[in-house]
């Protein structure tokens, strides 16, 4: 190949690596985005994920953080009330 054609084709895919760069940084950032998952009744000694809705006294909290649990109510810097339990029990929907 003459050189000319070397730098067209350098040229032509350039756009594409560019592009290329910018979704796998997308990836990676949808990889440390946090979802919902349900982890259903909160468990002493569990291990929970961000994103991890546990179950706990009437109301769903979810992890923040990943760790073994202590208590939803006893450490805010893991958990955040998601939803509130109702004056019966139930959810405040």
């Amino acid at each position: 190949m003459t050189t000319a054609t070397v730098d067209a084709i350098k040229r032509a895919i350039a756009p594409l690596k560019a592009r290329n760069a910018a979704l796998e940084q997308e990836i990676e950032a949808l990889k440390a985005t946090a979802y919902l998952k349900d982890a259903g009744l909160w468990r002493h000694g569990a291990t929970y994920a961000l994103g991890d809705v546990a179950q706990f006294g009437g109301s769903a909290w979810v992890c923040t953080k990943a760790h073994t649990a202590s208590g939803p109510t006893a450490d805010h810097t893991c958990w955040r009330l998601w939803i509130k339990r109702g004056k019966d029990g139930k959810d405040a929907r």
